[in-house]
């Protein structure tokens, strides 16, 4: 397998600030759409919305009754806050920042040959919610929600 396409099908864990995030999921995606995260939705992204995307993506989604719910509400710890001077310092936010990437770019790693055609790695709700349902045919809806998104 080519390399890129390798390291999104085994994803090895990532940390960013201390923070084990889970495999990006389209839960998580929609999650953070719903408040209308710069991380997944674009613009300036402010230390906070970056804390906030942390938190989400350190989650399991919630399933309440076979259904998945969205839960936006975060709790900020003393430990966040410290993450927080962290990311005042240029030098640990830049770092921060490019463990963030790497991050995503395991969960959106396109093969090679898709890639050698000009296709560029990017998610979008629709793509995202037609790989949602067409995986519902096969497995549980729960799987379909939290499976990585590559």
């Amino acid at each position: 397998m080519q390399r890129a396409f390798s390291e999104a099908v085994i994803n090895s864990p990532h940390r960013v600030l201390g923070i084990r995030l889970r495999p990006f999921s389209a839960a998580h995606f929609f999650t953070l759409e719903s408040v209308n995260s710069p991380i997944v939705v674009g613009g300036n992204v402010e230390i906070t919305d970056f804390l906030y995307a942390l938190k989400i993506c350190s989650r399991n989604p919630k399933f309440i009754h076979g259904a998945w719910s969205v839960d936006t509400k975060i709790r900020f710890t003393l430990l966040d806050h410290f993450r927080v001077f962290q990311l005042l310092n240029a030098k640990l936010k830049g770092k921060a920042f490019k463990a963030w990437q790497a991050y995503q770019n395991d969960y959106q790693s396109l093969p090679e040959h898709m890639q050698s055609e000009g296709l560029t790695p990017s998610i979008s709700a629709p793509g995202i919610l037609a790989a949602v349902v067409s995986g519902m045919r096969f497995m549980s809806e729960k799987r379909a929600w939290t499976m990585p998104l590559s």
